[in-house]
């Protein structure tokens, strides 16, 4: 009986490994990101720069290895000055403003 507890137990703990494997957003370059990928949850690494805090949100600019920019901001969210100009992983969800695509921020990683 115990056994077959423990091989439950093993198999659930399994299960939930596969599911975050699977619900982990897709990692992009900025020039991979495109019009049709509004309302995806991606993750990309980049260095975040330009960094404004208007006053519970976030607004700055994510540039990578080859130069290509894309707008972040980070609702409700106060990021520390000492992000900016630093790499960071950034996960969140496509969208378009003012005719330009963003990134809405869910979660931000520094980078070292």
């Amino acid at each position: 009986m115990l056994k077959l507890i423990f091989a439950c137990c093993l198999i659930g703990l399994l299960g939930l490994e596969l599911i975050a494997i699977i619900q982990e957003p897709s990692k992009f370059e900025i020039k991979e990101i495109t019009k049709e990928m509004k309302g995806k949850e991606i993750q990309v690494n980049a260095f975040l720069i330009n960094l404004k805090i208007s006053k519970e949100n976030s607004f700055f600019d994510l540039i990578d290895d080859s130069n290509q920019v894309l707008k972040g901001v980070f609702f409700n969210k106060k990021i520390d000055n000492d992000l900016n100009y630093s790499k960071v992983e950034v996960k969140g969800k496509i969208s378009e403003y003012q005719k330009k695509l963003e990134i809405i921020v869910s979660e931000i990683t520094p980078l070292n």
